[in-house]
C-alpha cells in the first residue's frame, strides 16, 4: 500500500539528493556573483541615476509673517499718597531689625588722594 506513494519510493530518494546538490550549487554561484560584481566594478556609476540625484531641490517657502502682538490694555493708574514727614518728630520704624551693627570706633584717616 505505501509503495505507491511518491515520497516513500526508493527512486525518489536519490533524485532528491541530486536536486538538493544542484540547487545548492546554483544558489552559491548566484550569491557569489552578486557579491563579486560590485566589488570588481566599484568605480562605475550608473549615469541615469546620477543625473537624477544631481538636481537641486526647490528652496523651501518663506516662513509666514509673525502674528501681530496682542494689544494689552494700559495698566491702571494708581495714585500714590504723599506723606509729609516732620524731620523734628520721631517716627518709629515699621520693622524692628534683628541685628544691630556694631559701631565703628576707629575711623581710618584718608592720608592721600
Amino acid at each position: 500500500m505505501f509503495e505507491n506513494l511518491i515520497e516513500s519510493s526508493p527512486d525518489r530518494m536519490g533524485r532528491d539528493k541530486k536536486a538538493l546538490f544542484v540547487s545548492f550549487v546554483v544558489h552559491i554561484v548566484l550569491i557569489t556573483t552578486m557579491v563579486l560584481i560590485p566589488l570588481i566594478y566599484y568605480d562605475v556609476l550608473p549615469q541615469n541615476e546620477l543625473l537624477t540625484f544631481l538636481s537641486a531641490p526647490p528652496p523651501p517657502p518663506p516662513p509666514p509673517p509673525p502674528p501681530p502682538p496682542p494689544t494689552a490694555p494700559p495698566p491702571p493708574v494708581q495714585q500714590v499718597q504723599v506723606v509729609k514727614l516732620d524731620p523734628t518728630q520721631f517716627v518709629a520704624p515699621i520693622e524692628i531689625p534683628t541685628e544691630i551693627p556694631p559701631p565703628m570706633e576707629d575711623i581710618p584717616e584718608i592720608t592721600s588722594i
